[in-house]
Formats: C-alpha cells, sequence, structure tokens
C-alpha cells in the first residue's frame, strides 16, 4: 500500500522542497499512523508494506529518509539496508524495531549505518525527533557509512 505526498513544510534544505520518506513496516497500523505523524508535519510520505515492495520503490525513486522496521517477511530490515547500500545517495536510515532478545537488532541496523534507531512502541513526538536528527546531521547518510560485507569478498579461489 503507497499512501500519501501530501502536505508541504519540512523543506530539504537544497531545493527548499519537502523531504521525501519512505516508511517500510509490515504492521500497516503502525505504518499508516506514522506516515499520518509524519505527513501532519510536513513530510513527504510513501509507505511500503515489505521490503521487496520498499527496494522496488526505492529502485525508482530517491528519498531523503527511509524508516523501516527489522523483522518484515520477504525480506527484513538488514536485507534492506543492504540493498540500499548498493544506491545509497544521501539517504539517511532510521532502524525500527519491537523485537527484543538475545542480540539487538537495533545496535547491527547502526554498525550499518542507521543513524538513529527507535524501540517499538514509540510516542509521535519521539519519530518526529528521531526523524529530524536523521535529516539535520551531516555525514549520516548510508553513503557515508558503506560497510563491506562476507558476500561482496572475491571467493573465486
Amino acid at each position: 500500500m503507497h499512501a500519501s505526498w501530501e502536505n508541504e513544510g519540512m523543506m530539504a534544505e537544497s531545493n527548499d522542497a519537502p523531504h521525501a520518506i519512505l516508511i517500510v513496516d509490515d504492521d500497516e497500523l503502525l505504518r499508516t499512523n506514522a506516515a499520518e505523524i509524519l505527513v501532519d508535519a510536513g513530510y513527504l510520505v510513501e509507505q511500503a508494506g515489505t521490503g521487496q515492495e520498499a527496494a522496488e520503490m526505492l529502485d525508482d525513486k530517491r528519498k531523503d529518509l527511509v524508516i523501516t522496521d527489522i523483522f518484515m517477511p520477504d525480506m527484513d530490515g538488514i536485507e534492506l539496508v543492504r540493498h540500499l547500500h548498493g544506491k545509497a545517495g544521501d539517504t539517511r536510515l532510521l532502524a525500527m524495531s519491537g523485537y527484543v532478545g538475545d542480540v539487538d537488532y537495533l545496535e547491527a541496523a547502526e554498525a550499518l549505518g542507521a543513524c538513529m534507531t527507535l524501540r517499538k512502541p514509540f510516542r509521535s513526538q519521539e519519530l518526529i525527533e528521531a526523524v529530524e536528527h536523521c535529516l539535520n546531521t551531516p555525514d549520516k547518510s548510508l553513503a557515508d557509512s558503506i560497510p563491506v560485507f562476507d558476500d561482496q569478498s572475491d571467493d573465486s579461489s
């Protein structure tokens, strides 16, 4: 499901256009609520219900910020981050998760280039502050933090 390119307000510094944000989460209620909060704050927001849908959308059009859940069907947030690194540009990443276990996947997301993480559930103001932090922090784009993955090395020997 894709949502709204509505409202104008939070402007990108370079061309005075509103910042474009993609929210990726398989939880439709959380995704649509987060989109509504950000649209009301003046951002241009689109939505994707799966990592694969998000990857296809991002292949077509760059976003200033991608907000992604970590655990989703078909392509989880970590796989989506790996996909994004191939075409990162100055896109920022905000990772979110409600999963709590032995491994802190939000820490892994930060190691892969997320400028910030949110633990679900979060308040509206926390979301807005995290988005503003990501969009206004220099050198926090995915292009600034491209890691080398094991499967990218040459194993031809």
